[in-house]
């Protein structure tokens, strides 16, 4: 009797326990779930890490020369000088900021003077890049060669996108004058403006979308050598 009556009397003790461990292990739940989101809000304010280069140049003597589709040099003549001008001066911008993958390299030759080189030099279309490129008297070569350019979109030769493809190679220069393609990367694609409507705009002219088509290609080339922010 005294035993039943024992059990009886610790039932609601037991009850009790069960209910304040529930309360405590549901208030543990609310607060690691309040402190997750609260974690990830903190998370999404911090700054991302840069995104690295993909291929160094520091300390390297280094030339930017432009190959484009016939097609292409016949409607936009200056893109060669153009588009590696535009490369070689965003990669300077790196080298005199410091930017640890481009520090201390150097643009030589010059835009201006490769081109002239290619001019003074046509046969060279009909050879490897390896072969030629010890020619140019420097230490790395940024070999582009740009397969595709429009200004206007697919669908109608009314509206206006600039859009342009082109293959990268960055070609090493021994001092014995052998040469080897050391990275590469094919059929890069940028598009003017770069979130603009697919369809085109019918503002605006050919000379304005070329401009800022040679700029997103540009911009998006000098990335491989530069370490630069993580886009949103």
């Amino acid at each position: 009797m005294f035993k039943s009556n024992t059990v009886r009397g610790m039932n609601p003790i037991k009850r009790s326990v069960r209910l304040a461990l529930l309360i405590m292990t549901c208030a543990a739940l609310l607060h690691a779930a309040w402190g997750c989101a609260a974690i990830g809000v903190i998370a999404d304010k911090m700054p991302r890490p840069p995104i690295k280069a993909k291929y160094e140049i520091a300390g390297k003597r280094t030339a930017v020369m432009v190959w484009a589709d016939r097609g292409i040099t016949i409607d936009r003549p200056s893109i060669q000088l153009d588009l590696a001008a535009s490369v070689a001066n965003r990669i300077q911008q790196g080298i005199t900021a410091k930017n640890p993958p481009v520090r201390d390299a150097r643009i030589d030759p010059s835009p201006e003077s490769i081109v002239r080189w290619q001019k003074d030099n046509p046969a060279h279309d009909a050879l490897p890049v390896t072969v030629f490129a010890p020619s140019l008297a420097t230490e790395r070569l940024i070999y582009i060669e740009v397969t595709r350019l429009s200004t206007r979109t697919a669908q109608s030769f009314v509206l206006y996108r600039g859009s342009a493809t082109a293959s990268i190679k960055v070609v090493e220069i021994n001092p014995d004058l052998t040469a080897r393609v050391a990275w590469e990367i094919r059929d890069l694609t940028v598009n003017f403006p770069r979130k603009g409507n697919e369809d085109g705009t019918p503002k605006g002219s050919d000379d304005e979308f070329y401009v800022g088509t040679i700029r997103e290609l540009a911009d998006e080339i000098a990335k491989i050598f530069i370490e630069h922010p993580a886009e949103d």
